[in-house]
C-alpha cells in the first residue's frame, strides 16, 4: 500500500533528506494480516486520521479536534501562525485522553510536515502541566532554535534531551522516540536512521504524570502552536528496534486509500496498469499493496476490492485556463487547472466556507485587498495544492500583489528558469533553482553553483511568472548585465541579443514581488499603508507585507546585501550631484 498522495510538483531536485509531503510510495495496511509482528502486537494507540477524525484505531484512547483542527487528505492539518499554546480556546490541537504512556519501554512514532515551524513548537507533548509549564514530560519539536529535539523529563529527574538536524523544512519526516528502560537509554531516529541516543540515568515514562496529551500544542504556555500536518502518530508499549523502525519508515504511514498505486486518488483502472505493470517485481514497488515484498495476486486483490474508492472532494465550481473576479464566495468548493486565475476582491470574510483546489502550478488564488500575512494566518487552512493542504514555505508562496496578497502554489524547490544553448528553445537546455549564484568561477563573496556547460552557451531561455532573472557576462556578476522580470505572464525569450548570445557567466534568480508605489521611511510601512520601507542601512528584513529595500549609499557603507533572499531592489548612490556630502562625489568604486 502506497504512501498517502499529497503530491507537491516541482520539488527541489537537490533536496534528499526526505520523500517531500507525502508522495508516492508504501505503507503498512490496517488489515491485521502482520499481527504475528510484535511491533503490531505491541501497538497500544494508533492514531491515523484516515477517516476524518482523531479516533484511536486499535485502542479506546480518542482524541478530539479542537479550535477548528481538521483532517485534510488524512492528516492532521494545523494553522496557529500567530498563536501561543497558552491560547486555549484559539490553538488549533487535537487532544488525546491521559494515560497514553506505556510504564517501562515504550516508543512513540510519528509522522509530520514541518514548514518553517516557529521555535518550540510542539509536534507532541504528552506530560503535566502547573502555571503555565510542564512540570513532566515527553515531546518532540521540529525545531527549537537549531533542531528537531525530543526531551524526557519526569517526576524527581532532570530533562534527558536529544538533538538532531531541523525538520521544519516542508518535507515529509518520520520521527521514533523510544524510551528504552530495559538498556536505559532515550533514543531518537529520523527517517528511519538512529540520530541520537542518552542515558536515561533514573528517568523513564513511569514518572511521567501523562495526565495531558497534545498533539499541535505545548505544555508550556509561551510557545508557539504547531502549524503543519501530522500524518500519523503510534504508541507501542516497547522499544521498538532500530532495524524494525528503519522498515517501518520505508513502509510509511497507513495509505487512506488502499490500492491507489498510482496516486491519483481514485482506485481506477490507471492502478490496475501499474499492478499490471509491476507484477512479480520486488523491492518497495508502488503496487505492493500488501507489503510482503512482491507485487502479486494479493495486491490486485486489494485493487479490486477496493475498486471506486476516492479521496476526492466534490467540486462546484472548475476555472480551467481562464481568470475569473469575484467580490466574495460562499461555501462554494473551486478547481483551478491550467493557468488560471481568481481574483477575490471582498475584504472581510469574504470566502466564508469555500475551498480553493490548486491543480496547477499556473493556478493562483488572488486576495487583492487582504495583506499576505493575513492570508497566511488565516485563509490557508482552505487551500489546497493537488489535493494537499497548504502551507506556507512548503507548497505554497504567499506574496505582496498590490496592497492585496496572491497565493502561488510553488514548492521552495521550484525551478523557475529553462535556459537553452539554442535559439529558438533548442539544443541542450538546463532549469536553474532560486537564489543560487550560477558561475563557473569561484567568489570570495557567495558559494556558486556551476553553470557547467551552459556557461557562454545559453542562447534563449524561458522564465516562469512571478520571479525574476538577472544575467551577466563576467562570471562575479558585473560586466554587461540585465535583469529579466516575469511580473504578469511567463517571459520567453527566442533569441538573447547579440550583446549576451552565448557570452552570460552568471545567472541568478529571485522570486518576484507585487510592490505598490508608496514607500516609507522613518515612519512605519503600516503607519502610512505603504507597501516597501527603507532606512539608509542594509540591517532590516522584508516581511510578508512589506519589502525591505537596502542601500549602498556610500562607496563602502553600509555592506553589500549578496546573501539576501527577501529583496529584489538595492538602491544606490544617492543625490550624486550634492555638494554637501563629500561621499557622493566619489563614485567608485
Amino acid at each position: 500500500m502506497r504512501r498517502k498522495q499529497m503530491r507537491f510538483s516541482g520539488i527541489a531536485k537537490k533536496v534528499k533528506a526526505a520523500s517531500s509531503f507525502p508522495q508516492a510510495g508504501r505503507c503498512r495496511a490496517l488489515g491485521f494480516e502482520p499481527l504475528e509482528n510484535r511491533e503490531m502486537l505491541s501497538l497500544t494507540h494508533l492514531y491515523t486520521f484516515n477517516d476524518g477524525t482523531a479516533d484511536d484505531s486499535v485502542g479506546v484512547a480518542h482524541g478530539t479536534l479542537l479550535n477548528g483542527a481538521s483532517v485534510v487528505q488524512g492528516g492532521l492539518a494545523l494553522y496557529n501562525t500567530g498563536v501561543t499554546s497558552g491560547q486555549s480556546s484559539q490553538v488549533q490541537h487535537a487532544q488525546l485522553p491521559a494515560g497514553l504512556l506505556p510504564d517501562g519501554d515504550a516508543t512513540v512514532m510519528v509522522w509530520y510536515v514541518a514548514p518553517e515551524a516557529a521555535g518550540w513548537s510542539r509536534v507532541f507533548d504528552i506530560g503535566s502541566q502547573s502555571g503555565g509549564s510542564g512540570t513532566t514530560y515527553l515531546f518532540l519539536t521540529p525545531e527549537n532554535g537549531g533542531g528537531t529535539r525530543t526531551t524526557l523529563r519526569g517526576t524527581g529527574v532532570g530533562d534527558r534531551n536529544l538533538s538532531t538536524s531541523a525538520t521544519d523544512d516542508g518535507l515529509m519526516h518520520m520521527a521514533a522516540v523510544v524510551v528504552d528502560s530495559t538498556a536505559g537509554m532515550l533514543r531518537l531516529y529520523l527517517d528511519g536512521a538512529a540520530a541520537g541516543a542518552t542515558p536515561l540515568n533514573g528517568a523513564g515514562t513511569s514518572l511521567v504524570d501523562d495526565s495531558i496529551a497534545y498533539l499541535g500544542r505545548s505544555l508550556y504556555d509561551a510557545d508557539p502552536g504547531f502549524t503543519g500536518w501530522i500524518d500519523e502518530v503510534r504508541i507501542y508499549d516497547e522499544a521498538v528496534s532500530a532495524s524494525q523502525i528503519q522498515l517501518l519508515a520505508t513502509a510509511g504511514a497507513i495509505s487512506a486509500l488502499p490500492g491507489d498505486y498510482d496516486g491519483s486518488g481514485t482506485v481506477d483502472q490507471g492502478d490496475y496498469v501499474v499492478w499490471r505493470d509491476s507484477y512479480g517485481l520486488t523491492g518497495g514497488q508502488a503496487a505492493d499493496g500488501n507489503q510482503n515484498g512482491v507485487v502479486d495476486a494479493g495486491d490486485y486483490t486489494l485493487w479490486r476490492d477496493n475498486l471506486g474508492q476516492t479521496t476526492s472532494e466534490p467540486i462546484d465550481l472548475v476555472i480551467d485556463n481562464q481568470s475569473q473576479t469575484v467580490p466574495s464566495l460562499s461555501n462554494t468548493a473551486v478547481a483551478l487547472t491550467g493557468a488560471s486565475e481568481l481574483h477575490i476582491t471582498g475584504t472581510f470574510q469574504p470566502v466564508d466556507g469555500s475551498v480553493f483546489h490548486l491543480n496547477s502550478p499556473d493556478a493562483w488564488l488572488f486576495f487583492e485587498n487582504i495583506k499576505p500575512s493575513v492570508v497566511a494566518a488565516s485563509y490557508l487552512g482552505q487551500v489546497r495544492v493537488d489535493s494537499a493542504p497548504a502551507f506556507l514555505g512548503a507548497n505554497v508562496r504567499v506574496v505582496q500583489y498590490g496592497l492585496g496578497s496572491v497565493v502561488i502554489p510553488h514548492v521552495p524547490g521550484f525551478e523557475p528558469l529553462e535556459v537553452f544553448s539554442g535559439p529558438q528553445f533548442t539544443g541542450d537546455s538546463v532549469t536553474l533553482d532560486q537564489y543560487t549564484y550560477y558561475s563557473n568561477v569561484d567568489h570570495p563573496w557567495f558559494d556558486p553553483a556551476p553553470l557547467g556547460a551552459m556557461n557562454q552557451q545559453i542562447s534563449s531561455f524561458k522564465l516562469k511568472r512571478g520571479y525574476m532573472a538577472t544575467i551577466a557576462t563576467n562570471p562575479d556578476g558585473t560586466g554587461s548585465s540585465k535583469v529579466y522580470i516575469a511580473q504578469d505572464h511567463d517571459l520567453e525569450i527566442p533569441l538573447l541579443s547579440s550583446e549576451f548570445d552565448n557570452q552570460v557567466q552568471f545567472v541568478r534568480v529571485l522570486p518576484w514581488r507585487w510592490v505598490s508605489k508608496k514607500g516609507a521611511s522613518d515612519r512605519s510601512p503600516e503607519f502610512l499603508n505603504a507597501a516597501w520601507f527603507y532606512n539608509w542601512n542594509n540591517s532590516e528584513d522584508s516581511t510578508l507585507d512589506y519589502e525591505y529595500v537596502p542601500i549602498r549609499q556610500q562607496p563602502y557603507w553600509p555592506g553589500l546585501p549578496h546573501t539576501r533572499e527577501d529583496v529584489t531592489h538595492v538602491s544606490g548612490f544617492n543625490e550624486p550631484d550634492n555638494p554637501v556630502e563629500d561621499a557622493y562625489k566619489n563614485l567608485n568604486p
